[in-house]
């Protein structure tokens, strides 16, 4: 069977954190040494010659895939089977953990403001402490373990759903429009 695989999509940015990201996917493979797994992370930026250089220093080339400035996000994300989030801040929810959402992906994500509110509210998702990859790599651990290896991509589906209802249901544009015009009414 294929592995169980882990991804993001992302600007690499010290914002983003892709070095965390990259040493917490080697520390899940120190945690789970016998489950076959990947890591894809599709974008491109600043820090993304050294995070080449990280995985090359891992010694896990054939686990991690830096796919570079992808258009085909929608493609990159049907390879996925979670979202990981390593982001050390955000100002809202990402538009990258909405596009995962809408793709009904689960997602493992750093507690940053915006991220935490809505994956809180989707009962699977796991969120742990901001810039500790030791605890990115234990939350990737335990999104891995939730079942039984032959029902895991089953309830990571079901995850991946629920998270898909909550985005058309709280970010559809009526659904924005009646806020907002509630908003303005309470302010008047």
């Amino acid at each position: 069977s294929r592995p169980l695989t882990f991804g993001a999509t992302m600007r690499f940015s010290p914002q983003k954190a892709p070095g965390n990201l990259i040493k917490s996917f080697v520390r899940l493979g120190e945690l789970l040494p016998d489950l076959p797994t990947r890591l894809v992370i599709a974008g491109d930026g600043e820090l993304f010659e050294e995070a080449g250089g990280q995985v090359a220093a891992s010694g896990m080339n054939g686990r991690i895939a830096l796919l570079g400035w992808r258009s085909d996000i929608a493609e990159v994300l049907r390879e996925l089977d979670v979202l990981v989030v390593s982001s050390l801040y955000e100002s809202g929810l990402s538009y990258s953990t909405m596009e995962a959402m809408a793709a009904k992906l689960p997602i493992v994500s750093t507690s940053v403001f915006g991220t935490k509110g809505t994956l809180s509210r989707v009962p699977g998702n796991i969120l742990v402490p901001v810039g500790d990859p030791a605890a990115l790599a234990d939350g990737m651990r335990r999104m891995a373990t939730l079942s039984e290896p032959e029902t895991l991509r089953l309830e990571l589906r079901r995850i991946g759903q629920a998270n898909c209802g909550y985005v058309r249901r709280h970010f559809r544009r009526s659904y924005i429009n009646r806020r907002t015009l509630e908003l303005y009414r309470e302010l008047i």
